[in-house]
Protein backbone atom coordinates (compact mmCIF):
# COMPACT_ATOMS: atom_id res chain seq x y z
CA UNK A 1 0.00 0.00 0.00
CA UNK A 2 1.38 3.19 -0.92
CA UNK A 3 1.63 5.93 1.35
CA UNK A 4 -0.82 8.12 0.17
CA UNK A 5 -3.24 5.32 0.58
CA UNK A 6 -1.77 4.58 4.26
CA UNK A 7 -2.42 8.23 5.23
CA UNK A 8 -6.35 7.74 4.07
CA UNK A 9 -6.94 4.69 5.64
CA UNK A 10 -5.70 5.94 8.51
CA UNK A 11 -7.98 9.36 8.70
CA UNK A 12 -10.91 7.02 7.99
CA UNK A 13 -10.30 4.79 10.84
CA UNK A 14 -9.54 7.41 13.01
CA UNK A 15 -12.69 8.94 12.02
CA UNK A 16 -14.70 6.20 12.75
CA UNK A 17 -12.95 5.75 16.04
CA UNK A 18 -13.78 9.10 17.39
CA UNK A 19 -17.66 8.71 16.30
CA UNK A 20 -18.14 5.81 18.06
CA UNK A 21 -15.86 6.68 21.04
CA UNK A 22 -16.26 10.35 21.72
CA UNK A 23 -20.11 9.80 22.15
CA UNK A 24 -21.28 7.93 24.99
CA UNK A 25 -25.22 7.81 25.42
CA UNK A 26 -26.47 6.29 28.94
CA UNK A 27 -30.32 5.48 28.05
CA UNK A 28 -32.62 2.41 28.79
CA UNK A 29 -33.21 -0.32 26.10
CA UNK A 30 -36.79 -0.55 27.40
CA UNK A 31 -39.21 1.94 29.06
CA UNK A 32 -43.47 1.33 29.99
CA UNK A 33 -45.88 4.45 30.50
CA UNK A 34 -48.98 4.48 31.22
CA UNK A 35 -51.50 5.69 28.38
CA UNK A 36 -52.75 9.56 28.95
CA UNK A 37 -49.56 10.22 31.76
CA UNK A 38 -46.01 11.75 31.32
CA UNK A 39 -43.45 10.03 30.63
CA UNK A 40 -39.65 10.66 31.16
CA UNK A 41 -37.05 8.56 28.88
CA UNK A 42 -33.95 9.28 31.14
CA UNK A 43 -30.42 9.61 28.65
CA UNK A 44 -27.30 11.59 29.34
CA UNK A 45 -24.25 12.00 26.78
CA UNK A 46 -21.08 12.34 27.26
CA UNK A 47 -20.56 15.24 24.22
CA UNK A 48 -17.45 15.10 22.26
CA UNK A 49 -15.18 18.65 23.00
CA UNK A 50 -15.90 19.55 19.37
CA UNK A 51 -18.92 20.09 19.50
CA UNK A 52 -19.28 22.79 22.50
CA UNK A 53 -23.33 23.25 23.55
CA UNK A 54 -24.71 20.74 21.80
CA UNK A 55 -28.64 20.70 20.64
CA UNK A 56 -30.42 17.25 21.22
CA UNK A 57 -32.50 15.96 18.91
CA UNK A 58 -35.05 12.64 19.47
CA UNK A 59 -35.87 10.21 16.20
CA UNK A 60 -38.35 7.50 15.61
CA UNK A 61 -37.49 4.31 14.09
CA UNK A 62 -40.89 2.75 12.27
CA UNK A 63 -41.62 1.55 8.95
CA UNK A 64 -40.60 4.11 6.59
CA UNK A 65 -38.12 7.02 7.04
CA UNK A 66 -37.23 7.68 10.22
CA UNK A 67 -39.16 10.80 11.66
CA UNK A 68 -37.95 13.53 13.94
CA UNK A 69 -40.16 13.32 17.40
CA UNK A 70 -37.79 16.31 18.96
CA UNK A 71 -35.35 18.97 18.06
CA UNK A 72 -34.54 21.54 20.69
CA UNK A 73 -32.82 23.78 17.76
CA UNK A 74 -36.24 23.79 16.29
CA UNK A 75 -39.85 22.35 15.65
CA UNK A 76 -40.21 22.95 11.77
CA UNK A 77 -38.68 19.42 11.14
CA UNK A 78 -40.09 17.87 14.12
CA UNK A 79 -42.82 15.44 13.12
CA UNK A 80 -46.69 17.06 13.52
CA UNK A 81 -47.69 14.32 15.51
CA UNK A 82 -45.25 14.39 18.48
CA UNK A 83 -44.71 18.37 18.13
CA UNK A 84 -46.55 19.61 20.90
CA UNK A 85 -46.17 16.64 23.38
CA UNK A 86 -42.28 16.36 23.20
CA UNK A 87 -39.54 18.70 25.08
CA UNK A 88 -36.03 18.25 26.62
CA UNK A 89 -35.61 17.59 30.14
CA UNK A 90 -33.21 20.02 31.89
CA UNK A 91 -29.90 19.29 33.07
CA UNK A 92 -26.16 19.00 32.63
CA UNK A 93 -25.68 16.87 29.29
CA UNK A 94 -29.20 15.85 29.39
CA UNK A 95 -30.67 14.28 26.35
CA UNK A 96 -33.74 13.21 28.61
CA UNK A 97 -36.69 13.09 26.47
CA UNK A 98 -40.04 13.97 27.96
CA UNK A 99 -43.72 13.06 25.90
CA UNK A 100 -46.95 14.71 27.33
CA UNK A 101 -49.17 12.74 26.91
CA UNK A 102 -48.47 9.30 25.91
CA UNK A 103 -50.44 7.70 23.09
CA UNK A 104 -51.30 4.41 22.43
CA UNK A 105 -50.17 5.18 19.41
CA UNK A 106 -46.62 5.72 20.68
CA UNK A 107 -46.07 2.07 21.71
CA UNK A 108 -43.93 -0.43 20.41
CA UNK A 109 -41.71 1.89 18.83
CA UNK A 110 -38.07 2.33 18.98
CA UNK A 111 -36.51 5.97 20.19
CA UNK A 112 -32.94 7.35 19.83
CA UNK A 113 -31.38 10.77 20.09
CA UNK A 114 -29.04 12.30 18.26
CA UNK A 115 -26.69 15.98 18.10
CA UNK A 116 -28.58 18.13 15.69
CA UNK A 117 -25.18 20.20 14.68
CA UNK A 118 -24.11 16.64 13.71
CA UNK A 119 -26.40 14.52 11.89
CA UNK A 120 -23.93 11.30 11.85
CA UNK A 121 -23.83 11.53 15.99
CA UNK A 122 -26.33 9.87 17.35
CA UNK A 123 -27.21 5.95 18.65
CA UNK A 124 -29.20 4.79 15.74
CA UNK A 125 -27.81 1.48 16.19
CA UNK A 126 -29.35 1.61 19.96
CA UNK A 127 -33.00 2.26 21.08
CA UNK A 128 -35.43 2.75 23.78
CA UNK A 129 -38.29 0.42 23.20
CA UNK A 130 -41.74 2.23 24.67
CA UNK A 131 -44.16 -0.17 25.45
CA UNK A 132 -47.48 1.80 26.66
CA UNK A 133 -50.37 -0.05 28.88
CA UNK A 134 -53.48 1.35 29.87
CA UNK A 135 -53.53 -0.05 33.48
CA UNK A 136 -51.10 0.16 36.59
CA UNK A 137 -48.80 -2.83 36.84
CA UNK A 138 -50.15 -4.63 39.75
CA UNK A 139 -46.32 -4.95 41.24
CA UNK A 140 -46.24 -1.60 41.12
CA UNK A 141 -50.01 -0.70 43.50
CA UNK A 142 -48.54 -3.24 46.29
CA UNK A 143 -45.16 -1.35 46.50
Amino acid sequence: MGPMKQIYFLLICHGFYLGSVCQRWTFPSRITALIGSCVEIPCTYDPDGRLGASSVVWYLSADGPVKEILNTKGSSSVWMYYKDRTSLVPGDNSCTLRIDPVRREDGDKYYYPGIVEDGTTNTASRYVLLSVTDKLNEDNNNK
